[in-house]
C-alpha cells in the first residue's frame, strides 16, 4: 500500500535544489488509520514491514500544515516534525493496542492545535 504523496521535484522534475510545498493535509481517521497499520508491523522481521513504517512515517509529516520539500532543519515545521516523529515511534514501539491519546496528539500537532513544547 503507497501511503505518500510524491513531491513536486519527484512528479515535475523541479530542481531539488528548490524548496516547494508538501503539505497534503489528513483527516484524523487517515491518521489514526495509518498509525494502526504501523502498530501492526514489526520492522524486525521484514524489510516490507520497516518500508511501511517509514513510508507512514513521511507520510504523517506531509499532513503537517506549512510542510516544505525539502523539509526544515529548523523553526515551527522542523519542530512539529521532530515530535510527530518521536511521537510516532513511541507509539510503535509500544505496538498494539494503539493508544490513542498519543495519536491524537500526533494530529493535534499536525494540525497546529498543539504547540511541540506543550507536548511531553
Amino acid at each position: 500500500m503507497k501511503f505518500t504523496v510524491p513531491c513536486l521535484h519527484e512528479r515535475w522534475l523541479v530542481s531539488s535544489t528548490e524548496v516547494v510545498a508538501d503539505y497534503h493535509p489528513l483527516k484524523l481517521e487517515e491518521v489514526l488509520a495509518m498509525i494502526q497499520i504501523a502498530c501492526h508491523c514489526d520492522p524486525l522481521k521484514s524489510k516490507e514491514a520497516a518500508a511501511q513504517i517509514s513510508e507512514i512515517q513521511v507520510r504523517l509529516n506531509q499532513g503537517i500544515m506549512g510542510m516544505t520539500c525539502p523539509g526544515p532543519n529548523e523553526g515551527e515545521i522542523a519542530a512539529r516534525c521532530a515530535k510527530v516523529d518521536d511521537l510516532f515511534m513511541r507509539v510503535i514501539d509500544k505496538g498494539c493496542p494503539l493508544d490513542m491519546s498519543q495519536a491524537l496528539l500526533i494530529y493535534e500537532l499536525m494540525t497546529f492545535q498543539k504547540k511541540p513544547e506543550d507536548v511531553p
